[in-house]
C-alpha cells in the first residue's frame, strides 16, 4: 500500500511547473476574459467559460505577433493545447453546471450543460 502512495507522489513530483511566461499568459487570460459570476454549493464563484478564454488568448500579443516566427501561439488549436497545460498544472479546475428540469406541467426548460473553467492561484 505504502509503494502506490509514493509512486503517486512522484507522478505527482514530476508534472511541470509553468514557465514566468506561461504564468503571465494565464494572468492575462484570468483579468481579461469576460467572467460571470454563480453559487456553487453555497458559495459564490466566479467562471469563464473556455472558448472565451481561447478568445482572449488568440487577441492577446503572444498570439499577434509582427513576425509569426515571434508568436508563442500561432493557431486556435496551440492555444487549446496551453490551456489544457495550464487545466493539468491545477492553475484553474474544471467545472460542470447541469440544470435540472421542474417537475411541474406546463413548464418548459431545457437541460443544458457548460464547461466552466475558474483559476485558483
Amino acid at each position: 500500500m505504502s509503494e502506490r502512495r509514493k509512486k503517486k507522489s512522484k507522478m505527482v513530483a514530476q508534472s511541470e511547473e509553468p514557465s514566468k511566461e506561461e504564468l503571465q499568459m494565464a494572468k492575462h487570460v484570468r483579468f481579461k476574459t469576460p467572467k460571470k459570476n454563480t453559487v456553487l454549493q453555497k458559495q459564490k464563484v466566479d467562471y469563464f467559460v473556455g472558448s472565451k478564454a481561447v478568445d482572449t488568448l488568440m487577441e492577446s500579443h503572444w498570439a499577434k505577433s509582427t513576425k509569426k516566427a515571434d508568436a508563442m501561439i500561432s493557431s486556435r488549436e496551440e492555444a487549446i493545447i496551453f490551456m489544457e497545460k495550464l487545466l493539468h498544472s491545477n492553475l484553474f479546475y474544471r467545472v460542470e453546471k447541469i440544470l435540472k428540469e421542474p417537475t411541474g406541467k406546463g413548464e418548459k426548460v431545457s437541460i443544458s450543460m457548460k464547461i466552466k473553467m475558474k483559476i485558483t492561484k
